[in-house]
């Protein structure tokens, strides 16, 4: 039985997984920039990063096949171009970190974690950009995104260490050169979002209609 943890109300908290750490790449060495995450990733970057996404197969069920193919698809790149995709894959998971995103997974599966709240980000960019990037815009909209058959779990942890893996796989090293900087830490973006149902059902109504009284 999966233990669902609620969201401590006053907790602050900082991306725990190697992944969240992000930095922008000049001239080889990493630092830790000043501008959004995603302004500072070049549009030439983005599209590789989600060309490389949809490879991967987005929405696929089997979380191992789609790591796989993921896999697959890095291996025909670069060290450095690798390294690239894992901070993008970093601006990404960093701009979404927001308490409007959060209350979405808390009410979708009964509450979420700070790690629960992580890998619900990565999962959201496993299913492609069109449904990242609409569910941070409004997590409202992913009660619409998804099938109405889904029975699925909305995280994917698996997906975090792939390109780790894969870098290490074709260096021998056990770390990137280029080493992410760590982000400073924060609080989410925005207002922390309400716990009580009638505040989430305001906030979320599509959401709270599919999942208030039967979260995932």
């Amino acid at each position: 039985m999966r233990i669902r943890l609620v969201l401590p109300l006053l907790a602050v908290f900082a991306f725990l997984a190697p992944s969240t750490l992000w930095a922008e790449s000049v001239e080889g060495e990493a630092r830790v920039s000043d501008q959004d995450p995603v302004s500072a990733i070049s549009e030439a970057d983005l599209d590789k990063f989600w060309s490389l996404i949809e490879r991967s197969g987005p929405g696929n069920p089997d979380e191992d096949a789609q790591a796989d193919a993921l896999r697959v698809a890095l291996r025909e790149l670069p060290p450095h171009e690798i390294e690239q995709f894992a901070q993008t894959f970093d601006g990404l998971l960093n701009a979404s970190y927001s308490w409007n995103l959060w209350g979405a997974a808390y009410l979708i599966m009964g509450g979420a974690s700070d790690d629960g709240f992580e890998y619900f980000r990565v999962w959201l960019i496993s299913r492609g950009r069109d449904f990242y990037e609409r569910a941070v815009a409004d997590p409202d909209s992913i009660a619409v995104m998804l099938p109405p058959d889904f029975d699925g779990y909305p995280e994917f942890e698996l997906l975090v260490y792939v390109a780790t893996e894969v870098w290490e796989e074709k260096t021998g090293g056990s770390e990137f050169e280029a080493q992410p900087a760590m982000m400073p830490m924060r609080e989410p973006d925005g207002e922390m979002f309400p716990e009580d149902p009638d505040g989430l059902a305001r906030q979320y109504p599509k959401l709270y209609a599919r999942f208030g009284e039967n979260p995932l």
